[in-house]
């Protein structure tokens, strides 16, 4: 489970994984049948989201149909999550692209979406040269 501050981290670690599970041989739309995300929000005194987080539920099995039926069912009575992205939804979410054309997914996002590598890590964006300034 990881805890996202934003949808731009969101998108990086949900390719981050669904590049993993593809060099692992899974199809695309097997791929994203590994994860799960979800919006979880505290309502204030307003009855607006004060916080609003992503989490990206992944696991080494894919999920099955009858969990997610079952996850919908409990995300229908619990208002503080709502589904962000499911497997067997994948057209229901923007997140969905990866099992469909997962080459395209950083055409339609504003911002740099690349599964996190040593060459692009995944918090922060340095180069070489920065990196030498902090060697002795």
């Amino acid at each position: 489970m990881i805890q996202l501050t934003d949808e731009r981290d969101l998108f990086r670690a949900f390719g981050a994984a669904f590049s993993i599970f593809s060099a692992d041989g899974e199809i695309p739309l097997a791929a994203v049948q590994h994860m799960i995300a979800l919006r979880s929000g505290s309502r204030g005194l307003d009855g607006l989201n004060q916080l609003s987080r992503s989490v990206l539920l992944i696991r080494k099995t894919a999920y099955r149909l009858d969990e997610v039926d079952e996850l919908e069912q409990v995300l229908a009575i619990h208002s503080g999550y709502a589904a962000l992205f499911l497997p067997f939804r994948e057209t229901l979410s923007p997140l969905g692209a990866y099992a469909f054309d997962h080459t395209a997914v950083g055409d339609f996002t504003p911002f740099d979406v690349r599964p996190a590598t040593d060459d692009h890590p995944f918090f922060y964006q340095f180069n070489k040269q920065q990196l030498a300034h902090y060697a002795p």
